[in-house]
């Protein structure tokens, strides 16, 4: 049931969208099973980073939400192009993780 990405060759039949506070994938981005991917998608000038990271249950992709270093302000993030770099590299289902913040500390849940 896993798909084989023609950009890379890697089966990765999951995908992770990580928000603010989930910026890396339990620390494989140093490890020797990850690599970092380039994909060009056709809703945006520069390309999607994406991370392949080779775990016990099979590999997975991870794409920090608000780009590398958190450099996308949520209002401008591309969720198009993003989904459409995970859709090329042949993730089959997608997990998004999030936090919400407030914008006064006045304010509570």
């Amino acid at each position: 049931m896993s798909a084989s990405s023609p950009e890379s060759g890697l089966r990765s039949p999951i995908a992770v969208i990580g928000g603010s506070g989930f910026y890396s994938f339990d620390g494989n981005e140093t490890s020797d099973s990850a690599s970092l991917v380039s994909v060009s998608t056709p809703y945006s000038s520069a390309a999607e980073l994406v991370l392949a990271c080779a775990t016990p249950a099979g590999d997975i992709w991870f794409l920090p939400r608000h780009g590398t270093g958190h450099s996308v302000a949520p209002h401008e993030i591309n969720y198009r192009s993003k989904l459409w770099a995970l859709h090329k590299l042949g993730a089959r289902a997608v997990v998004a993780v999030n936090a919400v913040g407030g914008i006064s500390s006045r304010m509570t849940t």
